[in-house]
């Protein structure tokens, strides 16, 4: 309890600043392979020309993100911020014989041995209550409570799947672990899980500019004990289904071979507790004042969200002010996304700013577009930065 007062005391004794409200929303559909020509090309029949060109574009492993960010916070002319977040994350990574496996089926793969590994998917939905404070001029920390609301998670550690060459059977060895949530109760904001989270941004002045340095989601979720933990390791080989009487055909004969794989898969999950690291976020970015007409200021940023982004994601952002008005453009690579343009406008009123951007500005040609993201961020100022306290 001292910790907890020491902490609420050393937010008040520092200059006072702005007072604002603040709503950010953002929601994103992002990949490194498939664009927007192959998702038109594909619309409708899937011919030979088709497969071969999207099989070519893919890489070796490939990755899909999605994510949505909504929150607000509150952050007094004394340094202390308190806020709401909910996060929904998802990210699929998939290797190009899988895809080759679905387009073409397993006809044209005779005698070949295909690796399905690795795939994982990961989605994550979880809120957080947070409260942070100033420790000096250039140290923010906060402090989050965390409800998890779902997830699910799959790691493939080993897939092999292979047609022998006549077609005489289909073998696979497969490796697995997987976690999920509770699926009885599926309000989208149901409690399955509470944790914490860590978080503390960095700021310094330097000649004509700024360093700024976050690390966010510092934390775990302990999920309850009606999660499902499935760890399995299996082979199965199937000859076919013998048939001595077409008149008796069913799909029971079918359905029987099916049943084998799901108890397997049964028999290995269990019901218990499930301890889950948050991805957590690091960022940088470095701003420059430049004393040009075209370009008033310069950014570069780095972006890494452990666990979703395969490589940091870097980025640089020429900025131009118009008196309220502030317009940049820029260019990113790395990350979960194809690189490209991102673009943000700036409206900097009295009592009312606000942001609009996106990650994904590649929208003039349809083989450029990897994905959608938009962002939005609205501030209400409730008190005007004072220059200078007095203290007694």
């Amino acid at each position: 309890m001292r910790i907890i007062v020491f902490i609420l005391l050393i937010t008040s004794k520092f200059v006072l600043g702005q007072s604002f409200l603040e709503t950010d929303y953002q929601l994103g559909l992002l990949n490194t392979s498939i664009n927007a020509q192959h998702l038109i090309d594909g619309n409708g029949f899937l011919n030979d020309d088709f497969k071969n060109q999207l099989i070519s574009d893919l890489d070796k492993e490939n990755s899909i993100f999605l994510y949505q960010e909504v929150g607000t916070k509150y952050t007094s002319s004394k340094g202390w911020t308190v806020g709401l977040e909910s996060n929904i994350m998802g990210q699929l990574t998939y290797p190009k014989d899988l895809v080759k496996l679905i387009l073409y089926g397993n006809g044209q793969l005779l005698g070949e041995e295909i690796s399905l590994d690795p795939v994982s998917i990961e989605v994550v939905h979880y809120s957080k209550l947070f409260y942070g404070f100033k420790v000096n001029k250039n140290l923010d920390l906060r402090l989050g409570f965390i409800t998890g609301h779902q997830i699910a998670k799959l790691d493939v550690n080993k897939g092999i799947f292979e047609t022998e060459e006549i077609g005489a059977s289909i073998n696979y060895d497969v490796s697995l672990e997987a976690q999920y949530s509770d699926t009885i109760d599926p309000k989208i904001f149901s409690v399955n899980g509470i944790g914490f989270s860590f978080g503390a941004d960095y700021t310094k002045e330097i000649e004509n500019g700024s360093l700024d340095l976050s690390l966010s989601d510092m934390g775990l979720i302990r999920w309850d004990n009606n999660t499902s933990n499935l760890s399995v390791e299996s082979q199965y080989s199937f000859n076919g289904v013998e048939i001595t009487d077409f008149n008796n055909f069913n799909d029971s004969l079918l359905n029987n071979e099916l049943d084998k794989i799901e108890e397997d898969f049964q028999a290995n999950t269990l019901k218990n507790y499930y301890h889950y690291r948050l991805p957590f976020r690091l960022n940088a970015k470095l701003s420059q004042l430049l004393n040009n007409n075209l370009v008033n200021e310069v950014t570069f940023m780095a972006d890494y969200i452990n666990n979703f982004y395969p490589t940091p994601r870097w980025s640089l952002q020429l900025h131009k002010d118009l008196k309220r008005h502030r317009i940049s453009l820029g260019y990113h690579v790395g990350g979960v996304e194809h690189p490209g343009l991102e673009f943000s406008y700036k409206y900097n009123g009295d009592k009312n700013q606000i942001r609009i951007f996106t990650k994904q500005a590649n929208y003039f040609k349809a083989e450029n577009i990897y994905g959608f993201h938009f962002g939005l961020s609205l501030r209400k100022i409730l008190k005007a930065k004072e220059e200078k306290r007095n203290e007694k």
